[in-house]
């Protein structure tokens, strides 16, 4: 009956496949990666835009990250590749200037943590046109069917 009610346990599947939920956590940018189904090629319209504004009052749309199995690094879950990308050409732009602070402010972000599952691998591999975030993940529909949320 306790498994019944023991919100942590996800018995839907094999009991050696239990998953874990989404959460918050602080992360160091240097160990993100972006994400392999990544379908844009070079940089969107809005890269500079999107950097100053970044730069200006910091990142207002947490990076989502997963943990691939058998991977050392945490990598991007859908959409968020320009952003990290901005993060780290920041963090280097800040270092080279001498600014430490604002280096080590931008370094450290808060990321939404989802566990990793390969029902969406499938979803934008070959599609190479520049496309936005949004559109990613209106276009993934299994997105929003694998994310599984635990009250924090």
């Amino acid at each position: 009956m306790n498994d019944l009610i023991n919100l942590k346990k996800n018995d839907a599947g094999d009991a050696a496949e239990q998953e874990e939920y989404a959460r918050i956590i602080d992360l160091d940018i240097n160990v993100i990666e972006p994400s392999h189904m990544n379908p844009r090629q070079t940089r969107g319209e809005h890269y500079e835009s999107t950097k100053e504004s970044i730069r200006n009052i910091g990142l207002l749309q947490m990076l989502t990250v997963t943990k691939v199995p058998g991977q050392e690094h945490f990598s991007l879950y859908n959409g968020g590749n320009t952003r990290l990308s901005i993060l780290k050409e920041l963090y280097q732009e800040y270092l080279a200037a001498g600014e430490d602070d604002k280096a080590e402010a931008i370094r450290f972000q808060q990321c939404r943590y989802v566990p990793y599952t390969d029902v969406c691998e499938t979803g934008l591999q070959g599609n190479e046109k520049s496309i936005s975030d949004q559109e990613k993940v209106s276009q993934n529909s299994c997105h929003n069917q694998r994310l599984k949320t635990h009250p924090l």
